[in-house]
């Protein structure tokens, strides 16, 4: 029987990526930094002063899923790290939905 992974790890240059980031947290600083290098955009009402230094752009405001699909299509990368279960999932869905 073949196993078909969903999901595989790669290895690539965060040069030339465009990441959004959504969140602004303890988990959201830490792909930020899995990134350091990309042009990173982080979407949150609030945000850690490290990620401000990180980020080439910081959208500080409450969000929805239908924002951020509308936003998605600018980005190669869409990280989903709120603290909101269910809105990470509808981010992820989108995302999914949109080939991102």
């Amino acid at each position: 029987m073949i196993f078909m992974a969903k999901m595989i790890p790669l290895l690539i240059s965060p040069e030339s990526l465009k990441v959004l980031v959504v969140g602004g947290g303890k988990v959201a600083l830490r792909k930020c930094m899995h990134f350091h290098g990309a042009k990173i955009t982080v979407v949150s009402e609030e945000t850690l002063p490290e990620i401000e230094s990180i980020a080439a752009a910081v959208i500080k405001k409450r969000t929805t899923v239908s924002e951020i699909g509308v936003m998605m299509d600018r980005f190669d990368i869409i990280v989903a790290a709120t603290d909101d279960a269910v809105l990470n999932s509808e981010i992820n869905d989108e995302a999914k939905r949109l080939g991102i």
